[in-house]
């Protein structure tokens, strides 16, 4: 469903012009903060759900037909805004 969303926004999207920033949590591949990974299993537990590791967004994003300009990550890597432009 989200991969279909995804494609659906490179549609509507300008080359050389438009962005997605998207706001999340973006997981480490190393060295992540307990508030991240134990959100994680939150979303696990009580939704089915994930978070999404950096190789992960990567893969999803550039799956969709766009590529990652920039991760910022918030203090203690909580949370994220992912900036993408088309590929």
């Amino acid at each position: 469903m989200f991969q279909q969303i995804l494609e659906n926004l490179t549609l509507a999207m300008n080359p050389g012009y438009s962005k997605l920033l998207i706001h999340d949590h973006v997981i480490p591949e190393t060295k992540a903060y307990w508030e991240s990974t134990s959100l994680d299993l939150v979303m696990m537990a009580n939704l089915g759900g994930i978070e999404r590791t950096t190789t992960d967004w990567y893969a999803i994003l550039e799956s969709a037909g766009l590529k990652i300009v920039n991760i910022w990550t918030g203090r203690r890597g909580i949370e994220s805004f992912i900036e993408c432009k088309l590929a």
